[in-house]
């Protein structure tokens, strides 16, 4: 999903002996291959929808290497807190949280670099990234049963399922699928489990396939709470002349 490792700014402002932009690596020869440096200031792990926030960035990168595109990106996660106190009719508290899969990091805007960024205080050059929060990333709501039928994906019913087989007593899936719903025959359950009680791999697989059977407003219940939350990713890329990319670290926060 996203970590990478990067030189730290702080090594490379001890490394100087004054505050002129000197080259430290200037004896290695050849820096034109060698990326930048780039550390962006974290925020609040929690910002609200719509807010326009600014992100301080500092850069640096040895002498001989030009200055090409700088741009700050994006990626979303999506996380779903789901919470039930019934599961088709049978009392059974249920709390799960779904984490999506990322989106795709994208460009939020482009800007050039300018020799007038340079800072003496930081060692580098430093700027102020401006991003607003997306309104439509806002915390959402779901508590009407066909709502929340039709917005859990395929995949977070899978990990449900099996939730459910996985922390139910025998005697409550017994009831759901079995007398209730006659999605599995007693016989199919009972075989299930081996001649100690305990559930094996194929049984398994075969109650997860038999809860799928369940209608799924069936299952969610009349008072169900869904709540869709989104996780922000930002990242500050630094392009140099030979198309040599220089990456800060990840800063992330919840949307509300």
């Amino acid at each position: 999903m996203k970590l990478f490792k990067f030189i730290s700014i702080s090594i490379i402002a001890i490394s100087l002996f004054s505050c002129e932009k000197n080259d430290p690596l200037a004896d290695l020869g050849e820096v034109k291959g060698v990326a930048a440096s780039v550390n962006m200031e974290t925020q609040s792990t929690i910002i609200v929808a719509g807010k326009k926030i600014t992100l301080p960035v500092v850069y640096w990168m040895a002498e001989g290497a030009d200055f090409a595109d700088l741009s700050l990106n994006q990626s979303n996660d999506s996380i779903v807190e789901m919470k039930l106190v019934k599961v088709a009719g049978i009392d059974f508290n249920y709390e799960h949280r779904f984490v999506g899969k990322v989106l795709e990091q994208e460009m939020y805007n482009k800007t050039q670099h300018s020799e007038g960024s340079w800072s003496n205080a930081y060692f580098g050059y430093r700027i102020k990234a401006r991003y607003t929060i997306d309104r439509s990333l806002r915390i959402k709501r779901y508590s009407n049963t066909a709502a929340v039928v039709a917005y859990i994906s395929t995949d977070m019913y899978n990990e449900m399922y099996e939730d459910f087989v996985l922390k139910m007593s025998n005697v409550q899936l017994e009831q759901i699928l079995v007398t209730d719903n006659a999605a599995i025959t007693k016989a199919e359950f009972d075989s299930s489990f081996n001649e100690n009680g305990t559930l094996t791999t194929e049984g398994k697989a075969k109650l997860i396939e038999a809860f799928a059977l369940v209608p799924k407003d069936v299952l969610v219940g009349t008072k169900p709470s869904v709540k869709r939350i989104t996780q922000v990713n930002l990242q500050y890329f630094v392009n140099n002349s030979n198309n040599v990319i220089g990456k800060s670290n990840t800063v992330s926060f919840t949307v509300k």
